[in-house]
């Protein structure tokens, strides 16, 4: 929040602590703890993150924490939890791995992860492209989001997603970087999206 800034203890994985400053004044707050961290050779929490009203806590062993705040020195409720395993799911990182780095964007849609080897991963909704192919749409997509469902809608008010059956033969565009289906126009508007499939 404005006027403030958020880090964390470093390098104590006994309930390390959070705190919040004030710029003007250097006054200090400790806001809380992610509790006990584990892991094998742990640096601990990691990086803290104030996003419009939200505090992303991240550790290097032990995934994220999301709180929502009160106000700049006041923590509110435990608002979401990003688990180390599903950090190393998403990634297709081993068990062993730490993330380092961390940071949200502005607009709180994405966040960005850093791990061993030189890696730096984008979290977020995937886009989606629409393209007009002669009777044809083609959509794409990163081709590093998998296990989803594509869904169509004739209206967005009210919308009525539903997933395609069949599903659409996806292939990767010669460059490697897209999944591309296509699909025949129909008649009257159509809208998608794509949905997790697990």
């Amino acid at each position: 929040m404005r006027g403030y800034a958020y880090y964390g203890d470093a390098g104590n994985n006994g309930s390390p602590s959070f705190f919040a400053v004030n710029l003007a004044t250097g006054q200090e707050t400790m806001l809380g703890t992610p509790g006990d961290l584990t892991g094998s050779g742990s640096f601990g929490l990691w990086t803290v993150v104030e996003r419009g009203g939200y505090l992303y806590v991240q550790t290097t062993d032990n995934g994220i924490q999301v709180y929502k705040m009160v106000n700049a020195t006041t923590l509110g409720d435990l608002y979401a939890t990003y688990d180390k395993t599903v950090l190393d799911t998403i990634t297709s990182r081993p068990a062993n791995s730490q993330y380092w780095g961390f940071d949200v964007t502005l607009d709180q849609t994405r966040f960005l992860l850093s791990t061993s080897a030189g890696l730096a991963f984008e979290f977020g909704p995937p886009v989606l492209n629409m393209a007009r192919s002669g009777a044809d749409v083609m959509l794409s997509w990163p081709q590093s989001v998998n296990a989803v469902v594509v869904q169509s809608s004739p209206s967005l008010s009210p919308p009525t997603f539903v997933a395609l059956d069949p599903q659409p033969s996806v292939v990767v565009s010669s460059d490697g970087k897209m999944n591309t289906p296509t699909l025949p126009i129909g008649t009257g508007n159509g809208f998608y999206r794509l949905q997790k499939s697990r």
